[in-house]
């Protein structure tokens, strides 16, 4: 079922099984709601950070680890107030599925061996430290010596067998549905949208999808689309030189207007001043 999804298609460098993600500053990119097959391990090793799991919204400080098994609907994003440093690694499917087939029979939770997290977190420091810099001679072999290390821990440790997770049927119930409702969004953002229509095209009532929309995604249907939409804009002002207007009804925001208030909603600054700040560094 997962397969006939839009999903976030997770690349890795051909020479590792995973992808490295340095993220660091203030200023830290904002991904909407996503999911994808790969298991991630992020470690927060600094600064205030919001976590959407699964429908929970989680608020997190200094050194947290955070799994997302796959499938899972999730996002991260600073919560403005410190900047952050955080290491995220992304496992590829396709690497786990091949070396361990049972792969999709198991969850990873970090409280099945808490007194391992210490050890995990050394690893996923030392992976940050290397791919932050990538100037160490052969920092590849060591990086796939780090990832293996942190694989390891997570099959041998951190594994849980679906059958055992008693909340696993309900959780996948209400996932599932919700993937196909964020492919929908995902899909037609640079159009007119609103609840009342995505709710008739799935036969609920708009007070249905809305109420469970905030329960299961931890955030409301507009404030999820114009996170998609605020995401596109910020591409197109890092990327292109079209202008703000452009890029605003590009980005399905029915006017200049209407952009330059969820902008500096999000990221503190116009749009234009966003660009111009990103450019003088």
């Amino acid at each position: 079922m997962l397969d006939t999804y839009l999903y976030e298609r997770i690349v890795t460098d051909e020479m590792l099984p995973a992808q490295v993600n340095i993220i660091a500053g203030m200023d830290v990119s904002y991904t909407p709601h996503h999911w994808h097959r790969s298991l991630e391990v992020n470690y927060l090793m600094e600064g205030d950070s919001q976590i959407y799991l699964n429908g929970n919204e989680y608020i997190v400080g200094d050194d947290l680890l955070v799994v997302v098994n796959s499938g899972d609907i999730h996002m991260l994003r600073s919560s403005g107030t410190r900047a952050v440093k955080v290491l995220s690694l992304i496992i590829s499917y396709d690497f786990l599925k091949e070396r361990y087939p049972e792969i999709d029979e198991c969850l990873f939770y970090l409280d099945n061996c808490p007194e391992k997290n210490d050890e995990m977190k050394s690893l996923l420091r030392q992976l940050y430290d290397l791919f932050a810099g990538k100037d160490e001679p052969f920092y590849v072999w060591r990086g796939n010596a780090l990832i293996y290390q942190v694989i390891y821990l997570l099959l041998r440790y951190y594994r849980v067998e679906k059958s055992n997770a008693m909340h696993f049927q309900k959780t996948e119930k209400y996932r599932d549905r919700f993937k196909v409702i964020i492919e929908y969004i995902n899909d037609r953002y640079k159009e007119d949208l609103n609840l009342s229509e995505v709710a008739g095209f799935y036969g609920f009532s708009r007070e249905h999808l809305a109420r469970n929309f905030k329960k299961y995604m931890g955030t409301t249907f507009k404030e999820y689309l114009d996170s998609i939409r605020l995401n596109h804009a910020r591409s197109a002002l890092l990327n292109t030189d079209f202008s703000v207007l452009d890029i605003a009804l590009d980005s399905g925001f029915g006017n200049e207007k209407a952009l330059n208030r969820c902008f500096k909603k999000y990221y503190g600054v116009s749009p234009s001043q966003y660009r111009k700040n990103v450019k003088n560094k």
